[in-house]
């Protein structure tokens, strides 16, 4: 994956629906960003994004360069999840509501 060139706006992976977020890279010396994941070697933050169609979601953060860390699956809590990496190097934690499920039951999957 290339780099994006410095002071470019990003939309995320997120957007849509009434989430929107907007990330931009900086050149190492601007003074009004912080260095990206990807400068420093990794993140320790993780992000979560909850949205009610988390295969297009996945689908569009592919088309715009994010990688795939995995799939939509279903799980056991009753929620439809998915793990991206996007352009700069942050990891999204994706996660759609498909069914209630109570803790009895998911202690019973």
């Amino acid at each position: 994956m290339e780099p994006a060139a410095p002071n470019t706006m990003f939309e995320s992976i997120g957007a849509g629906g009434r989430v929107r977020c907007q990330f931009r890279i900086c050149s190492f010396d601007s003074k009004d960003c912080a260095l990206s994941p990807a400068a420093l070697g990794g993140s320790p933050v993780k992000l979560f994004l909850r949205n009610d169609d988390i295969k297009a979601v996945t689908a569009r953060a592919e088309a715009a360069g994010a990688m795939i860390l995995r799939k939509a699956k279903d799980e056991f809590s009753g929620e439809r999840t998915a793990m991206v990496s996007d352009p700069f190097g942050y990891v999204w934690f994706l996660s759609a509501p498909i069914e209630e499920v109570s803790p009895a039951e998911m202690q019973e999957r």
